[in-house]
């Protein structure tokens, strides 16, 4: 019988096969290195040039860090997403029909890996910059919040892609749906632009000031909120994202 742990082998054994996905998979971590080195000889330089009363590049790192925290998720869908394409494209996908996992059962093993990765990647990019460490318990919670819109990417380049060549495309569209962090240097009144991102709301999680209280710190309209809404508005809004694509998955 097919298990899901032989599910979980196959597809690494797909991406340690892969020099495209293989590099996919490490880029999270070599931008966050760039990101170690790179940012502080930054914010350094500018200091020389620009009074820091007026900008510093470090008053950023908080929202940096959580764009970075989202990283591994978008690599992680991407991953998984090309190695289903190519599945499908090999007849792997209608094979697994038949067999006693079925094809529902392979699909979800195969979408449980890169929400995995994204957790556990998140937890180690974070870190590894070093330009901002929350508590545990906020990166942990931001983290899982932010897990589900890896297999959904996963998915939507999956559905809406006819072959890999397709799918680079969609994927550099999906990567727009993980730019929430970028919206909280906006002014207040204008981050409602954020609100459909699940990656704004994961964002939230990562800023919240008050994570062992269960409240945020910032506020939405004025008024503070549980982080449990943050997280149920970016789990709920992953979800929403497969709507458009709802009758394409059944076919698959």
């Amino acid at each position: 019988m097919i298990r899901a742990s032989t599910v979980g082998r196959l597809s690494l054994r797909v991406l340690l096969r892969d020099p495209f996905l293989r590099l996919m998979a490490l880029l999270p971590f070599v931008v966050a290195l760039v990101f170690r080195v790179g940012l502080p000889a930054a914010d350094a330089a500018l200091a020389e040039v620009i009074d820091p009363a007026t900008f510093r590049l470090s008053e950023y790192y908080p929202v940096i860090s959580a764009f970075l925290l989202q990283l591994p998720g978008l690599f992680a869908g991407g991953v998984t997403g090309f190695s289903i394409l190519e599945d499908r494209d090999e007849g792997i996908l209608s094979a697994m029909a038949v067999t006693p996992i079925g094809r529902a059962g392979y699909l979800t093993s195969r979408l449980l890996f890169p929400a995995l990765l994204a957790v556990a990647g998140a937890l180690i990019v974070v870190p590894l910059a070093g330009l901002h460490l929350p508590d545990p318990a906020r990166l942990l919670l931001a983290a899982a919040a932010s897990a589900p819109l890896a297999p959904v990417s996963a998915l939507l380049l999956v559905t809406l892609a006819a072959d890999k060549v397709e799918g680079l495309a969609i994927w550099k569209l999906v990567g727009f749906l993980f730019v929430g962090p970028l919206v909280q240097v906006l002014p207040s009144g204008a981050q409602a632009a954020g609100w459909p991102l699940a990656s704004y709301w994961a964002t939230r999680v990562y800023l919240s000031g008050a994570a062992d209280a269960g409240v945020a710190a910032g506020a939405v309209g004025g008024a503070a909120v549980p982080i449990a809404t943050f997280l149920a508005l970016a789990v709920l809004c992953s979800a929403l994202y497969l709507l458009p694509v709802a009758r394409r998955l059944r076919r698959l």
